[in-house]
């Protein structure tokens, strides 16, 4: 009798264990980034902040989803340039901000039916809206239950920024 609820109890750990990852949601908090946009900028290039504000708009949902069609529909670097100018002017306040569900292993970019792998704590921006070689690189900063703070690593322009998320229940 014993053997067999030591049996069942490692049974159970077993399993428990072997349960999903464990996940937190956060989407980017655009009014804490809005109240110092100078705060998050961690490099002290002449435009890095307009660098980091422009890279911001990566969060933006309608923007990026916009800027995912366009890049995947087969037209010139130049025609996709000229219209993603174009999807500035149709862009609210109220536009919602992409979610992102974080566990230990990867990003799942909700809002845009995309996965990054997470590594070292970097993770790839799932789009190269500028058809380069070199994707938009982001590392984790800061996680906490509350918060997560991305730093995207240097690009052509040298600027580094740091973006706020915060927590949101789903």
């Amino acid at each position: 009798m014993k053997t067999s609820f030591l049996t069942m109890g490692l049974i159970l750990t077993i399993l428990s264990s072997c349960g999903p990852e464990d996940s937190a949601t956060f989407t980017f908090d655009k009014e804490e980034y809005g109240k110092d946009p100078e705060k998050y900028v961690v490099s002290n290039g002449e435009m890095d902040i307009m660098s980091c504000g422009m890279t911001s708009l990566l969060f933006n949902e309608k923007f990026i989803n916009k800027a995912k069609d366009l890049v995947e529909s087969g037209k010139s670097d130049d025609e996709v340039g000229l219209a993603i100018f174009e999807i500035f002017g149709e862009l609210s306040e109220d536009d919602p901000y992409l979610s992102i569900k974080l566990t230990e292993t990867e990003v799942d970019w909700m809002g845009l039916s995309e996965k990054s792998k997470i590594e070292s704590n970097k993770f790839s921006f799932p789009i190269n809206l500028e058809k380069q070689e070199e994707e938009i690189q982001f590392t984790i900063v800061e996680k906490t239950e509350e918060r997560l703070i991305l730093n995207t690593t240097p690009n052509d322009s040298g600027a580094s920024c740091n973006y706020p998320f915060k927590s949101i229940k789903t």
